[in-house]
């Protein structure tokens, strides 16, 4: 059997299939060397060439479970169906068991990379005046910057919105001012990511460029507000 959540091809292949007597929804062919003696196929055409009512099949309700593809249950069709609320529980059940493994991994890996951290500091401190010790400096900082790398990838930060959508470019031609201050911004934005550790948090760059702006004794202004800033970012990478 065959559940089809895409386009159907060749056409004419498909052409083949007939309805299955009492299962309207449900298509098949005989004979198919390719695939086996008798094949069954369900896709979107086939589950919507009928009104379905609230009684439907298990296999049906599978098969709609499959195809339709709604990331809630109140998005789907039939979501009283018994068939139906079993799939996403068991659904929401795996994600869940995911989530705790990532969850668990990121922990160990930030405990690694914070112990490991301490202990190349303190090997880099033990040797810091001792002569004819250079070569040995530069593996422990290239140990240092690759430890901050594995941090950063599998450490993730809850706190960083990352739905945001940036601005898409505008058509005019750009002053050289704006040219400058874009120019401004991704330097400032690609020094700060330099020194992160987990994902870009926009909230805490506009408050590090505020800090910044209040040290040198600038009047901090909207220029470095969050999501310009993150617009900024992506909008210099085009």
């Amino acid at each position: 059997m065959v559940f089809c959540i895409d386009k159907l091809s060749p056409s004419t292949l498909i052409a083949k299939f007939i309805p299955v007597d009492g299962k309207p929804w449900m298509q098949h062919i005989m004979c198919c060397g390719f695939w086996a003696k008798n094949c069954y196929l369900v896709s979107k055409p086939s589950i919507s060439c009928e009104e379905v009512d609230a009684n439907v099949s298990s296999l049906q309700a599978l098969s709609m479970f499959l195809i339709e593809q709604s990331p809630t249950l109140y998005g789907h069709s039939h979501p009283e169906h018994s068939t139906v609320r079993m799939l996403y529980r068991l659904a929401m059940e795996c994600t869940e068991f995911e989530t705790q493994q990532r969850e668990d991994l990121v922990r160990v890996v930030d405990v690694i990379c914070t112990n490991n951290e301490k202990l190349w500091k303190k090997v880099g401190a033990s040797i810091a005046n001792v002569p004819g010790t250079l070569e040995a400096k530069k593996i422990i900082s290239r140990a240092l910057e690759f430890n901050c790398s594995a941090k950063r990838k599998y450490l993730d930060e809850e706190d960083s919105d990352s739905s945001l959508e940036p601005l898409p470019s505008c058509s005019h031609k750009k002053t050289t001012a704006e040219d400058s201050d874009k120019h401004d911004d991704l330097e400032f934005i690609m020094s700060f990511r330099k020194n992160l550790i987990g994902r870009m948090n926009w909230l805490k760059v506009f408050d590090s460029s505020i800090a910044i702006q209040s040290k040198n004794e600038f009047t901090p202004d909207i220029k470095y507000a969050a999501y310009p800033l993150q617009v900024a970012y992506h909008l210099g990478f085009e």
